[in-house]
């Protein structure tokens, strides 16, 4: 009899045990869990370190899909650049059913220029073709999650790398356009989210991913959606 109540009360404590690390409270710490406001420490710390390294050679590749009734319209955008003291400079390739046409957009003591061929002239900040083509203000974007998650943890060559789901809200999408795409496609309903590759706080991201969906809210339909993917390449 006191064998059995013995094999009770451990059942009991077991199953009690089992209950508690379920809800993420008791019986031992819980592995793996760290709270939220660690990670947005390691993500707010790793997005600082990309403004902060003085000089940074980058690569960018930004898709976009236009879609109407009756068809879909595809263009993408390549570039390769840097950002030194706070100015950038990017060469871009883009793509459309245009055509191939290639530009170089950068910044000088706070002023953004942009050059076709031989021809050079300044430009408002309104007047870029995607305001993201400027590191600071991609970031500026990035850092304005609502919520974040860690999406995927392990090692890549032997670094300690995590993957982070940033999620925002719908007012953030504004900051992703130029003034004159923004008259066009402010009436959608939109989503935006990133993915970050972390190998570390001091060190920049691996690689962001920023995806952009909008819906028309009548129909419910996906009218436009691009993604940019960026890729620090060091100093």
């Amino acid at each position: 009899m006191t064998m059995r109540r013995i094999n009770l009360h451990r059942l009991l404590a077991a199953s009690l045990c089992l209950l508690l690390a379920v809800s993420g409270t008791g019986c031992g710490k819980e592995r793996g869990r760290e709270p939220e406001s660690a990670w947005r420490e390691e993500v707010d710390a790793s997005l600082q370190s990309l403004l902060s390294s003085g000089s940074l050679s980058f690569r960018l590749h930004l898709e976009t899909w236009i879609h109407t009734p009756g068809h879909s319209i595809y263009g993408e955008e390549r570039g390769e650049g840097y950002l030194r003291e706070g100015d950038f400079h990017v060469e871009v390739v883009r793509s459309s059913p245009q055509g191939e046409e290639a530009f170089t957009l950068f910044s000088r003591e706070g002023a953004v220029f942009m050059r076709e061929g031989d021809q050079e002239r300044p430009l408002e900040v309104t007047e870029m073709p995607n305001p993201l083509y400027d590191p600071v203000r991609l970031v500026e974007l990035v850092r304005d999650y609502s919520s974040v998650s860690l999406e995927e943890e392990g090692e890549a060559d032997g670094v300690p790398r995590r993957l982070y789901l940033l999620q925002y809200d719908k007012k953030s999408a504004q900051m992703a356009f130029s003034q004159e795409a923004w008259s066009y496609f402010s009436n959608l309903d939109y989503s935006l989210s990133c993915r970050l590759s972390v190998t570390g706080a001091s060190e920049p991201p691996g690689e962001l991913q920023l995806e952009l969906t909008g819906l028309d809210p009548q129909e419910s339909l996906k009218r436009l959606a691009f993604k940019l993917t960026f890729q620090p390449l060091g100093t």
